[in-house]
């Protein structure tokens, strides 16, 4: 049921998630296997916390993930993974909240998981990657890239945890030419990104914000021409369209809705600046069209007779 919300965003899956792992959880059993469950449990609760900014659910996750860390012992083979995973929740509820204490917790957690990993791990990648995203929300922006190339290059070609590390690549690539004023930095986030949405690897939510990745790139190296990115901004839009709202339950909707909110109004200036009006229009419309049918699924007969 996880897995396949990721995939989906629907809704019900989630929560079915949940309550099947809270379940489980609460079932007696051994210390071991209470971790396992934990462990499960707080990773889904997180999930909930990032679609509904919620910091009740952060709060959730945080508190089972300890747990669930606090049970495994030092040198099992379950530390790092237990690390990594309070760390991820210690950062997703730093970034609801923007509290720094949680934000320094969830470096330290994520820089432990990876010192107890074996450089052969298949989970080496994501825990670099994870601690490169908790560097950037540290202003680290360039250990940021360090952690998030080194992720990359151990992930083969066709691995479908590629696009993800690659977006959290450009994403540290851009906050360093930033900040350095070192615009040359932008090749190797454009190869990155060139490479990302040439594929069908990824979830679609991930496809939609590697196209959009793509033409803000465009754009940047063009010297700020919006047209640049528009064909990357159109393929962006109709994948959003058809996969970004299906299956939503109203917690998550308003996620989709603030993720995706701005992506017509950009594709639509990009339209106008490459002289092309009815694109612009088509593209405005597609965004009304999206939030009215947003609207209406919210609204229960009643309020519509009324």
């Amino acid at each position: 049921m996880h897995t396949r919300y990721l995939w989906t965003a629907a809704g019900s899956d989630l929560q079915d998630a949940i309550d099947t792992l809270q379940a489980a959880a609460d079932t007696p059993t051994g210390p071991v296997d209470r971790a396992d469950r934990l462990s499960n449990l707080g990773n889904v609760l997180r999930l909930r916390a990032v679609r509904g900014r919620s910091t009740e659910a952060a709060d959730a996750a945080v508190r089972t993930l300890q747990e669930a860390d606090r049970l495994t012992a030092p040198d099992s083979a379950a530390k790092a993974g237990r690390l990594s995973n309070l760390g991820s929740a210690l950062l997703t509820r730093a970034e609801i909240t923007e509290d720094p204490a949680d934000l320094e917790a969830a470096v330290h957690a994520l820089t432990h998981a990876l010192s107890v990993t074996a450089a052969d791990s298949a989970h080496r990648a994501h825990y670099l990657s994870n601690l490169g995203n908790a560097m950037l929300r540290q202003g680290r922006a360039g250990e940021a890239a360090a952690n998030h190339r080194a992720a990359l290059a151990l992930l083969p070609p066709g691995h479908p945890d590629r696009i993800t590390v690659q977006g959290n690549l450009v994403t540290a690539l851009i906050a360093e030419a930033e900040k350095t004023g070192d615009e040359s930095i932008l090749g190797e986030a454009t190869a990155a990104i060139d490479e990302a949405v040439s594929g069908p690897d990824g979830s679609p939510h991930d496809r939609v914000l590697a196209l959009w990745r793509h033409a803000d790139l465009l754009v940047r190296r063009s010297g700020g021409n919006a047209a640049a990115g528009l064909q990357s901004m159109l393929r962006a839009t109709e994948l959003a369209e058809r996969v970004a709202f299906t299956g939503v339950a109203p917690t998550d909707r308003q996620y989709a809705l603030s993720r995706f909110a701005t992506l017509a109004e950009d594709a639509a200036a990009a339209a106008l600046t490459a002289g092309r009006l009815g694109t612009a229009i088509e593209q405005l419309e597609l965004g009304r069209g999206v939030g009215w049918r947003e609207q209406l699924r919210t609204r229960t007969g009643a309020q519509l007779s009324s």
